[in-house]
């Protein structure tokens, strides 16, 4: 699909690796990412032909450009009327004289000014831009890389294209892939084990039937915006779920592994709420209902907040806005009943009894 959207075969999308940068050839060229590799490659197929290509770039890397596109190098910008697309000027409109081109030419009984262009503008900087950026991306100072490291990417790219394939993601074995690049890379296996842990814990959460899972959420214990836009730290819905990770029963999951990934920064540690609502929606009305909890029990609480509209309205809040439920959670409710019942049962007289009675002994001790 790509492919077709993008109008390119094998040979295009080895070009664009060796420009845009890939595996075997991260740097690529200087100052080229994907939209600008994407120009340099159209701009080289209007001058040679796909099996060309690469014969095509090398010559250009090796030999210098070809005359037509050094002179396109040189075009620093469109030099046409910006409004109609005639002329050599730079201008809005050619002026209260008019422009010829357009027919507005007060001699020839115009009105002036010229006409907006009806399409893209004509010139050879808009309508052969894509040449131009690859023409400026091999004239000096030269950004294309090498011609050896051009080769080398065609060598491991090059070959017979794949036909449909059916592959499946399959739950990485950690163990032995920070085996296999402390030996063969020299990379930190303590390093490793930190950068591939999270992707593991999402995966885990996801799957929790696959046989390999070795991890999953033991309580939700907040929230993190960490890496958020100021907008979107003032949302409560947009902020991550911080999870508390366990060993699933019956799994050979390494005690040091649990332990690491509960150190994990929070951020890291973390899934969006509407995964972890998917994943574990009692963890979650858990931890609603003990963030409630805490509010209901502070010193201080006020009566007219020992209602329960008022606190399932604060549970609508927490519970729907914040964390996505369609409605309140069943046990929350059933925790709001408890603590509105048990604030009933405090006689209001109780508090008057106690004051009379310290006033008795007062009058006694006196």
């Amino acid at each position: 699909q790509a492919s077709e959207s993008l109008g390119l075969r094998q040979q295009s999308w080895v070009a664009l690796a060796a420009l845009a940068g890939c595996d075997f050839l991260p740097s690529g060229a200087k100052g080229v990412g994907i939209e600008k590799g994407l120009q340099c490659v159209r701009g080289m197929l209007r001058h040679c032909s796909e099996a060309s290509l690469k014969e095509f770039l090398l010559n250009a890397i090796d030999g210098g450009l070809p005359a037509d596109l050094q002179k396109l190098a040189l075009l620093s910008g469109c030099s046409t009327c910006r409004r109609c697309g005639h002329g050599a000027v730079g201008k809005q409109r050619h002026g209260t004289l008019g422009c010829e081109a357009c027919g507005t030419t007060k001699a020839e009984g115009g009105n002036g000014g010229c006409h907006r262009r009806p399409g893209a503008c004509p010139c050879n900087y808009h309508q052969r831009y894509d040449e131009v950026v690859f023409a400026r991306a091999g004239a000096p100072p030269r950004t294309l890389p090498s011609s050896s490291a051009v080769r080398s990417v065609w060598r491991v790219y090059e070959g017979t294209p794949l036909g449909n394939v059916d592959a499946a993601w399959k739950r990485p074995c950690l163990v032995s892939v920070a085996k296999l690049l402390s030996e063969q890379c020299g990379h930190p296996r303590l390093d490793t084990l930190k950068y591939l842990l999270p992707a593991l814990l999402v995966w885990d959460l996801r799957h929790p039937d696959d046989p390999e899972a070795q991890f999953a959420p033991a309580a939700v214990t907040g929230d993190c915006a960490v890496g958020l836009s100021a907008p979107d730290r003032r949302t409560p819905s947009k902020s991550m779920a911080v999870l508390q990770w366990t060993a699933l029963p019956g799994r050979e999951a390494c005690e040091a592994l649990v332990r690491m990934s509960n150190e994990l920064p929070r951020v890291k540690r973390s899934v969006t709420k509407r995964l972890a609502l998917h994943c574990c929606p009692l963890l979650v009305a858990k931890h609603c209902q003990s963030e409630l909890a805490r509010k209901a029990h502070s010193t201080g609480l006020r009566a007219r907040s020992k209602t329960r509209d008022y606190w399932l309205s604060e549970a609508r809040v927490l519970c729907c806005e914040a964390w996505g439920f369609p409605s309140v959670p069943g046990e929350v409710e059933a925790a709001i009943d408890e603590w509105v019942a048990a604030w009933r049962g405090e006689e209001p007289g109780a508090k008057k009894q106690r004051t009379l009675s310290a006033l008795f002994e007062t009058r006694r001790g006196s």
